[in-house]
């Protein structure tokens, strides 16, 4: 059985909980259809994010206000130098973002706007992600 590790960075943490918890009960359905293991690491603090980033994540769905200044590019962009960069879903409060994500494409595969939609959302994108990369 392949073994999917996922990461999720947001610094509200009442959002990020909700979004977890959302994410890994839909995700819990996933792994029995996909025979694939399902792992998902939360994160409210970019910095942590950076020091448990490694090349055993498969993907990353980060939020693209960080706080403290940061946003997700500035973080990309400072990660493009030090680690090998999964496939990245952006997430944002804002419509007019994914027009801003383009330069990125390589690594952002997609954009969500966050609603009440997202968990679906995202786990359409898991599905489809675990499709494509992991079972090839």
């Amino acid at each position: 059985m392949n073994t999917c590790n996922i990461f999720i960075l947001d610094d509200n943490e009442a959002f990020l909980k909700f979004f977890h918890h959302r994410v890994e009960r839909q995700a819990y359905s996933l792994q029995v259809t996909s025979h694939c293991n399902i792992n998902i690491h939360s994160f409210s603090h970019a910095e942590y994010f950076k020091q448990k980033l490694d090349h055993t994540v498969d993907l990353v769905i980060m939020d693209y206000n960080l706080g403290h200044g940061l946003n997700a590019f500035t973080l990309l962009d400072s990660l493009m130098h030090t680690h090998s960069i999964p496939d990245i879903i952006l997430i944002s409060e804002s419509q007019g973002l994914d027009f801003m994500f383009k330069d990125l494409r390589k690594h952002v595969k997609a954009f969500i706007r966050k609603d009440e939609y997202l968990p679906a959302k995202a786990c359409i994108l898991i599905e489809e992600f675990i499709e494509t990369q992991m079972h090839g």
